[in-house]
């Protein structure tokens, strides 16, 4: 929902109006968590106040990394000033940064890191973007999201035509993609720590519990196609 101002100006995410006091609020977090507000008499002196705010707070960000500032600490603190983000747009952000960098990197100094164009040591990719970069998980979701959608939008007028029922993708991601890879290659491979080491699984339970349900599901398998070889009735 879009909130306005009295005059019906689109109003950012953490500003209000205190009709109580005729006056702008801006309220924020600071650095430890602590909740602050500034006020204004008008939408201007407000938005000018937040800038220097902003300003502020990014030569704060200068100053640590010039000393010993994690890019943990840095990444908190940037995700603190971005009061405009929409909700599913800053959950995009934890979740990417949570999930590739923050247990990676952990408490590296950012004076300390350097760009490198390879992964785990390898680089010369086949699959990389226009900027010579390896696409990331969201945008591989993306282009499966659209393959997905397009055959669907297709099918679905293919069995009008020929008066069935439509046969769909369902949704999923690349990482369903991983993890069926990795499946069957429980299915062939029975040394967990090579396929630990393919996959790049930090802790060895990740594998083993794939490992657990291929191989049950493996046995199964078998003992059906057991059972179906002795049927002698």
């Amino acid at each position: 929902m879009v909130r306005k101002d009295k005059k019906g100006r689109q109003l950012r995410r953490g500003e209000g109006y205190r009709k109580d006091r005729d006056c702008y609020i801006y309220q924020y977090r600071d650095e430890t968590g602590e909740k602050r507000t500034i006020y204004a008499k008008t939408i201007q002196e407000l938005r000018e106040k937040e800038d220097r705010l902003t300003m502020d707070s990014m030569e704060q960000i200068q100053s640590y990394v010039a000393g010993h500032t994690t890019l943990n600490q840095a990444f908190d603190r940037y995700m603190s000033l971005k009061y405009n983000l929409k909700e599913s747009t800053r959950a995009n952000y934890n979740y990417m940064y949570d999930h590739f960098v923050r247990e990676t990197i952990e408490k590296k100094v950012i004076r300390d890191l350097k760009y490198k164009d390879e992964i785990d040591g390898m680089k010369g990719f086949a699959f990389c973007n226009r900027y010579g970069h390896v696409f990331n998980q969201g945008a591989v979701n993306r282009a499966i999201r659209r393959i997905r959608e397009d055959y669907n939008a297709e099918e679905i007028i293919r069995a009008a035509k020929q008066k069935r029922k439509p046969v769909l993708l369902p949704p999923f991601s690349c990482h369903h993609l991983r993890h069926t890879f990795c499946t069957r290659l429980c299915e062939k491979e029975n040394n967990l720590k090579a396929i630990q080491s393919i996959m790049g699984h930090s802790d060895i339970q990740t594998t083993l519990g794939i490992y657990a349900e291929a191989t049950d599901k493996t046995k199964q398998e078998a003992i059906k196609s057991l059972g179906f070889s002795l049927d002698i009735y």
